[in-house]
């Protein structure tokens, strides 16, 4: 694939190789050319039957390896299983792949998956890994900006279960067969010789084995907590962790009491570590451990 700008023409041939390597798992199946336009939405989409995605811009500047391979991924998914990944009750798959494969591509892999299994185990343990609740994705996820953060990491945990015991030539079998069937419960009966009751226990017991993630460390950050003479018209804070962050979360904080701000992203594409928080309102530090508990909790 040679990727164009819609909004003006150009080339995206630097991008090649990510067309390459989703197509190398597709088999071939991956549109020959996807057009590439951008937008102020809130969350980038995609358009199968144009073959174009539409970007975020913010988040596109900062993780544009993984969000350009997660909206591709969905086009190719579309494609191989003829349009039923993008019908409801197959969507937490399309989210799932869409997100490793965008993690895998970017070259943060083993970050994403500790991190979605972490939250995935969490979801499981309040009953919430069932496809029942999964199939019902739009109750399930939500509608951004009100939406299930940990559903995509679900998801995402479904896929690691499958490539985890069975391997990848096996999900791409299962991809092709959900196609043609149309049927969960037949497309795990035909690949897998399992019902669905069979591999969720499989898939619980996957999750139950998981290994909590650390909670983040603040390693470093300036301006430094209790800081004076700090100006209100301060365009960026920069806060270094101990240990990669997921690289799709986006972080605000309450603007009725500390630090206020909107948009913080992971600004170092390779690890992930520095938190850049902009458009910020109001600068009031409190404590490392109080910043920690209010903000990060539950992030890995």
């Amino acid at each position: 694939m040679i990727g164009k700008e819609r909004s003006k023409g150009n080339s995206l041939e630097r991008y090649g190789y990510v067309w390459n390597d989703l197509n190398h798992f597709f088999k071939g199946r991956c549109p020959n050319l996807v057009t590439v336009d951008y937008t102020d939405d809130s969350t980038s989409k995609f358009h199968p039957s144009e073959n174009r995605i539409s970007l975020n811009m913010p988040a596109f500047k900062y993780n544009y390896i993984t969000v350009l391979a997660h909206e591709t991924s969905h086009l190719c998914l579309f494609h191989l299983t003829n349009g039923e990944s993008n019908k409801e009750h197959f969507r937490f798959l399309d989210e799932g792949f869409a997100s490793v494969i965008g993690a895998k591509i970017a070259g943060n892999l083993e970050s994403y998956k500790m991190s979605s299994l972490a939250e995935a185990k969490s979801e499981a343990s309040k009953g919430n890994v069932i496809f029942s609740k999964l199939q019902q994705w739009s109750d399930f996820f939500g509608t951004p900006p009100k939406s299930n953060g940990n559903a995509y990491s679900i998801g995402a945990s479904f896929i690691f279960a499958i490539t985890e015991r069975y391997g990848e030539e096996k999900l791409f079998e299962f991809f092709v067969e959900v196609g043609e069937s149309k049927d969960l419960t037949i497309s795990f009966r035909k690949v897998f010789d399992l019902s669905l009751d069979d591999f969720e226990r499989q898939w619980w017991t996957f999750l139950e084995q998981v290994r909590s993630a650390p909670i983040p460390q603040i390693v470093e950050i300036h301006p430094d907590f209790n800081a004076h003479g700090v100006p209100l018209g301060t365009k960026e804070i920069i806060i270094r962790f101990d240990v990669p962050m997921h690289q799709r979360v986006s972080i605000g904080t309450r603007c009725n009491d500390g630090i206020c701000y909107r948009n913080a992203v992971w600004k170092d594409e390779k690890t992930k570590w520095n938190l850049v928080c902009r458009h910020i309102l109001t600068l009031s530090f409190r404590s490392p451990h109080e910043f920690i508990d209010r903000n990060l909790k539950g992030l890995r």
